[in-house]
């Protein structure tokens, strides 16, 4: 059976993450055997599932093309993934403890 018609598409579990987040793509993409990817501050990559670590904060324009390299067809998809700041962490719940020295 051969396929002739490609669609591109993918799955992000969310479209904002926290810096130095891992983060994978899902490729739902069908009829498909190549696929080129195109994910912003990290670079590119031709695997069918990439896992990147966002460490620029700012929004990334994220690009997959799928390809069918027996017929020729082409399709592909773009999404914005945006990479925030982590939040401070809060210590005034620490205010008051003492730290514990250990006596050898």
């Amino acid at each position: 059976v051969l396929i002739d018609s490609v669609v591109a598409d993918f799955f992000m579990p969310d479209d904002t993450i926290y810096q130095g987040t891992t983060f994978q793509f899902t490729n739902t993409s069908y009829g498909a055997n190549t696929w080129s990817w195109s994910l912003g501050q990290p670079g590119t990559s031709t695997v069918k599932e990439p896992i990147v670590i966002y460490d620029s904060l700012g929004s990334n324009t994220i690009v997959l093309i799928a390809t069918n390299s027996v017929t020729g067809c082409q399709d592909s998809i773009s999404y914005q993934l945006e990479v925030i700041e982590l939040p401070p962490v809060d210590t005034t719940a620490m205010q008051g403890i003492e730290a514990f020295k250990t006596i050898s």
